[in-house]
């Protein structure tokens, strides 16, 4: 059995998952639009217990740690 995780957060800022309007109004957004301050800690979060677990390299690490701090 393979087990995937989806980054829902991201599918839908992307464009790749669309919700329905209903839902649409019932996700918080800061003044700019965009999901909260908190989305970025959680990311950091998961990433390094991932770090931690040996699942992530340390470059690997750095590379997607990068990329959440750089995120709008």
């Amino acid at each position: 059995m393979i087990a995937y995780e989806v980054d829902v957060e991201n599918a839908i800022r992307t464009g790749e998952l669309e919700l329905p309007e209903k839902l649409r109004k019932t996700i918080p957004t800061n003044d700019t639009g965009k999901m909260p301050t908190t989305d970025k800690y959680d990311k950091l979060k998961k990433l390094k217990e991932l770090l931690d677990s040996g699942i992530l390299t340390q470059e690997e690490f750095k590379t997607e740690k990068d990329k959440v701090i750089a995120e709008n």
